[in-house]
């Protein structure tokens, strides 16, 4: 593994997404999804990681960025994505319950709002939401001649087949439009999320996490993707207190209001 590319976000903001789409144009057809885990692995356990692997490795990260972040001398380039922080906000609930906790909906939205991010999150090494994003995208302790490719999980939802092809260029791949419409089809949100509830049914190995009590209650970590949410659904106050506190932090992260 002489060179890395970090798939790198604040959790529940595309990466796997990144990581299906991406595997399926540059290796083809995906059948048991744990396959990707070998050839595309995460950081955090997802995957076995070989030092010794020869030439390119693309690896999924959570991580804020530091000099002291793993393979960090190995950095050769970054794709990033962000998401805003309100529907970011939403699926880390979602994912929690899935893997079993028991939270509050409000207690939940309160924490993140007051930490600027999820506190789980920030314990691991994840950093706030803004800290994640300003680490990779604004990074003055990236190694110099390290290439970056930025895009959101806007973009990637409302254009996939023009945020992929942009990822495949910066890749230095060749753009192969049968293949990319193929890894866009393949890999739509509503694909996905069949491809999860079909290999959990029949107990298959698979990418994806979640115990079987939580998605008896209809939890799935591929939800709708949604945009544009609200907290209000919570608490209006919760909501109003949202875009009060993160109003500074959305500018500086390129967003508007919310």
């Amino acid at each position: 593994m002489k060179e890395v590319v970090w798939l790198a976000s604040y959790p529940r903001s595309g990466n796997t997404w990144l990581r299906f789409l991406l595997y399926r144009y540059l290796h083809g057809p995906i059948g048991n999804t744990s396959v990707i885990n070998g050839v595309i692995p995460g950081i955090h356990g997802r995957g076995t990681i070989d030092p010794d692997r020869p030439g390119r490795t693309l690896i999924k990260t959570h991580f804020a960025w530091s000099p002291k972040h793993p393979f960090a001398e190995r950095t050769r380039a970054v794709i990033h994505v962000r998401r805003h922080p309100k529907d970011v906000l939403l699926s880390g609930y979602e994912y929690h319950a899935l893997n079993g906790a028991n939270i509050p909906h409000d207690v939940y939205a309160g924490a993140f709002i007051t930490k600027l991010g999820d506190p789980t999150w920030l314990q691991l090494g994840f950093g706030t939401w803004e800290s994640h994003i300003t680490s990779w995208v604004n990074g003055p302790e990236l190694p110099a001649g390290v290439r970056c490719h930025w895009t959101t999980y806007e973009r990637l939802k409302s254009d996939t087949h023009a945020e992929l092809r942009k990822m495949i260029e910066f890749l230095g791949e060749a753009v192969d439009e049968s293949r990319l419409a193929e890894a866009v089809a393949d890999c739509s949100l509503d694909n996905l999320r069949a491809t999860e509830d079909r290999e959990k049914a029949v107990g298959a190995e698979s990418l994806f996490p979640g115990s079987d009590a939580a998605r008896s209650k209809g939890k799935r970590f591929i939800n709708s993707g949604r945009t544009g949410q609200s907290l209000d659904h919570i608490s209006p106050a919760l909501n109003a207190r949202f875009d009060e506190v993160f109003a500074p932090v959305l500018a500086r992260c390129g967003y508007g209001p919310a």
